[in-house]
């Protein structure tokens, strides 16, 4: 535990610990920190209780917390991995099997995580320490919200979580992994940041021992299956509150029926905007969750307003229907006409003030799908705002934005024009594509990722000049980190020459490879990232290295495979990708040779080839200074100490 302190006392989150914790409450932590260091972890569970205490969950104020490791990697997680999501509790219910995704059938996560919620704790899928810190710890300390917890982990993290438990006042118990855990400081400061290629396991014992743990636990409530997600956590709804809500919609849609086949017996002509005694919010929530979306509907949208785009535009346009619909991310235009005229304004007051006025986050998601169906102008401005949301140097949520741009395009707006032209080159793909989308709909032309050639039209056409800010190269695509050892060389300087060594790399692919060939290619390599290491994605990415070894794709298709396998194959892999391909880029500025050379260190540490694993990263610091992950970090930033 002291070498792991150590570390951390030198970066971000020990000095954050610190902070929030030690210093405003020093007789706590050091207690905490005692207490800790005499606990005995070499168990397949400890429990971590005061004398006083009860064994037991307080259903009111416990948590159960996971590793975000734990998501299953073949089949891939459809949440992804190294988040805080859950498709299965966020989505679906158990009692839908039939609808589930085969990945959540036998995941651990969603297991314990339904139990967790009908018992009546929180639940949390964890990531980073960081995360923690300020998503359990601090609460449980500042506001009381927690005092009891259970909690899988690392048995390496085990004693270090311990003194953050004791030292904000939760007890409970903490079960380590049985399988695929970090085992030491640098493997573990990697999954912190979320590369994690080998997914962990709780042996069938301990989780049969969790989910005893929490059946047994004393509950006065009673607790269904659904919840509310407050920030990164999941939370448990009263089943009484529930059947209460959907037992006074019930009477209330009887009564309303009552009322019609009356005024019908009695010739009286009543519209359905004021025969319903269903209040406006009960109307307006009804209203927002369409069961699904009309596919025929999108597809006389796409054209009807996306005639003139490109075809790659129109499909993107109908696979976002396609994919979003099903969640309620995504509306037909129609969903809304046949909502009263007094509950439409109601709900368009409150949709732009929860859009001006709220901070950027996934919350917004709901309302964007709303807004794009009711195209009022009064959101436009709140739109712009979510649309233009930007953190440099920084990875965040993208959802929100591209959202936000696709309700822009039904807007068909002058005022949004130059917002939507600042995007078309933007390191997300959704919201690259959407800006073209957008501008395609309301212009009828489409000039691709040319911010220039956009600007050139709009201006032609009598309109005021688009800013010169808003025309350049998007920062590194997506987030681009300034390079280190860059002398004078600023941080717009290093974006656009990144950005024109892809340009000329992918412009390479179209002296070699057809029109045709480059659609193939794309279409392949496309099926790894919707099927991450599925069975189709490396039959797919097989077939691209073979047939278009030339192509810059087959680079990134490389380095995919050689995270897909193990031993001596990703070894292979990762070496190709290097030796040929360290020119290549991911859309995201992601460079294949730096990145392949960051992959390749790390699995000759972990085999023992120190020497070599030295040389690769001595490689990046020297030659790649300026390259990043996919979530923008700098790679030398990255390096184990």
């Amino acid at each position: 535990m002291w070498k792991f302190c150590l570390h951390s006392l030198f970066r971000k989150y020990g000095w954050q610990f610190i902070g929030r914790i030690a210093a405003p409450h020093p007789v706590k932590t050091t207690r905490a920190v005692l207490d800790a260091s005499s606990l005995d972890l070499s168990g397949d569970m400890t429990a971590i209780f005061h004398k006083t205490h009860p064994r037991s969950l307080n259903d009111t104020k416990s948590i159960v917390g996971v590793g975000f490791c734990l998501k299953p990697i073949n089949p891939l997680c459809p949440s992804g991995r190294a988040n805080h999501d859950c498709l299965y509790l966020e989505r679906l219910r158990p009692s839908e099997m039939s609808k589930i995704p085969p990945p959540c059938r036998r995941c651990a996560v969603g297991e314990i995580g339904i139990m967790a919620l009908k018992m009546g704790a929180a639940f949390y899928i964890m990531t980073s320490a960081r995360d923690i810190l300020f998503d359990v710890f601090t609460p449980a300390i500042d506001e009381g919200r927690f005092s009891s917890g259970l909690f899988a982990l690392c048995r390496y993290s085990l004693r270090p979580f311990a003194v953050g438990m004791l030292a904000s006042g939760i007890q409970g118990w903490l079960f380590p992994f049985g399988k695929g855990d970090c085992r030491d400081y640098k493997t573990w400061l990697l999954a912190d940041i979320g590369i994690k290629d080998e997914q962990t396991e709780i042996i069938e014992s301990k989780q049969k021992m969790i989910m005893e743990l929490l059946a047994n636990t004393q509950k006065k409530p009673a607790y269904g299956d659904q919840f509310e997600k407050q920030g990164n956590i999941f939370y448990p709804l009263l089943k009484t509150k529930l059947l209460r809500k959907k037992e006074k919609r019930k009477m209330k849609m009887i009564t309303s029926h009552i009322v019609v086949v009356l005024a019908v017996s009695l010739g009286i002509g009543i519209s359905t905007a004021s025969c319903s005694t269903v209040p406006a919010k009960e109307s307006v929530q009804a209203s927002r969750s369409p069961a699904s979306v009309d596919m025929k509907e999108a597809e006389v949208e796409v054209e009807k307003h996306y005639v003139k785009a490109h075809p790659e535009i129109r499909e993107f346009v109908l696979l976002t229907a396609k994919t979003f619909g099903q969640g309620g991310m995504w509306l037909n235009e129609d969903a809304f006409v046949a909502l009263p005229a007094n509950v439409r304004e109601e709900r368009i007051k409150y949709l732009a003030i929860l859009l001006e006025e709220s901070e950027y986050g996934r919350h917004l998601c709901a309302g964007l799908a709303e807004a794009g169906a009711l195209k009022d102008k009064r959101l436009l401005p709140g739109l712009m705002k979510v649309a233009g949301y930007q953190k440099d140097n920084v990875n965040y949520d993208c959802r929100p934005k591209w959202m936000a741009v696709a309700a822009l395009a039904r807007q068909e707006s002058d005022e949004a024009v130059p917002l939507l032209v600042s995007l078309v080159d933007h390191g997300n793909e959704n919201t690259h594509n959407w800006a073209r989308a957008a501008l395609s709909r309301k212009t009828g032309q489409d000039f691709k990722q040319d911010k220039q050639a956009w600007a050139k039209w709009w201006q032609a056409q009598g309109n005021k000049q688009i800013d010169d800010q808003l025309l350049k190269p998007f920062a590194k695509l997506e987030q681009l980190a300034p390079p280190k050892n860059a002398g004078s060389k600023t941080k717009d300087n290093a974006s656009t020459a990144l950005q024109e060594r892809v340009r000329k790399r992918f412009e390479q692919d179209r002296a070699v490879y057809s029109r045709d060939d480059l659609r193939k290619i794309e279409a392949l390599y496309q099926v790894a990232n919707k099927k991450w290491n599925s069975p189709e994605a490396k039959e797919a990415l097989t077939e691209l290295i073979e047939k278009y070894p030339k192509a810059a794709r087959t680079g990134c298709a490389l380095l995919y495979m050689g995270q897909m396998h193990s031993g001596e194959e990703r070894e292979n892999y990762l070496k190709r990708a290097i030796s040929d391909f360290s020119d290549c880029f991911y859309g995201d500025g992601v460079q294949v040779g730096a990145y392949a050379r960051f992959y390749l260190a790390n699995y000759y540490q972990q085999i023992g080839k120190k020497d070599e694993a030295s040389a690769l990263f001595e490689e990046i610091r020297k030659d790649y200074p300026d390259s990043v992950n996919h979530k923008g970090r700098l790679l030398s930033d990255l390096i184990p100490e």
